[in-house]
């Protein structure tokens, strides 16, 4: 009877893990199926919409949600509602209004499955720095969770970095404290362990030899200050 799309989503969970694993109870996980395909199709029509205008509480909850709807449309959808649920990922990624954290994670989950490739994601990163309201939202919703990935997973790193790389000065300055925010969450031991991988020194990396420039780096020292103090 639910016509909220956040909790027609947040139902799937469990639903989906007893049609995978079967419970004592012995109920027939086909009929189960046909229930969690139900609310993932409803859930999934309304999710751009029930994203769009929300506050900070309303957007956790989706976010939260649509995290929970994907890993059981993983675990127990057939083929047809799998695309029922990338159209929906699709349609929330589109939606210029939508906040930023739902959005960013629909982004990543898309990346993910080969939905939108490394330049499309820049260019939505990009996008996301030059529309002030809801930019963080967007980074930490494209970054959520992804301490250990961002060192371990080359492709992710090097979205985000070539991401990085690639922006103007002027820019870059404005997504230091998105991205500063963004990492927030990550645990002292994660940040330094990102740091390190940043720095070519975790694993599989090796910081390069060359001569040390005092000046270029007293220079770098200070720009780098300047934005640190502009970031708060």
């Amino acid at each position: 009877a639910a016509t909220d799309a956040v909790e027609l989503l947040a139902a799937l969970p469990d639903l989906a893990t007893t049609v995978r694993y079967g419970s004592v109870r012995g109920t027939d996980p086909e009929l189960l199926r046909v229930a969690l395909h139900g609310l993932l199709a409803r859930g999934a029509v309304g999710l751009p919409l029930a994203c769009r205008g929300v506050d900070e509480d309303t957007a956790e909850r989706a976010v939260k949600a649509v995290e929970g709807a994907d890993e059981a449309v993983r675990l127990a959808a057939d083929d047809e509602h799998k695309d029922t649920w990338q159209r929906a990922l699709r349609a929330l990624v589109a939606m210029p209004d939508a906040h930023g954290l739902p959005t960013g994670r629909a982004t990543r989950l898309l990346w993910e499955t080969g939905a939108l490739d490394s330049d499309e994601v820049a260019a939505r990163l990009h996008r996301a720095v030059s529309v002030a309201a809801g930019a963080t939202a967007f980074v930490a919703g494209f970054l959520r969770g992804s301490a250990a990935l961002l060192t371990a997973d080359p492709r992710l790193f090097g979205v985000v970095d070539e991401w990085l790389t690639g922006l103007s000065g002027a820019d870059f300055s404005a997504a230091l404290p998105l991205l500063r925010r963004a990492v927030g969450d990550f645990s002292p031991a994660e940040r330094r362990m990102l740091g390190d991988r940043v720095k070519g020194t975790g694993p599989g990396g090796a910081v390069a030899a060359s001569d040390w420039d005092e000046d270029l780096a007293a220079r770098l020292a200070d720009h780098v200050r300047g934005l640190l103090a502009a970031a708060g």
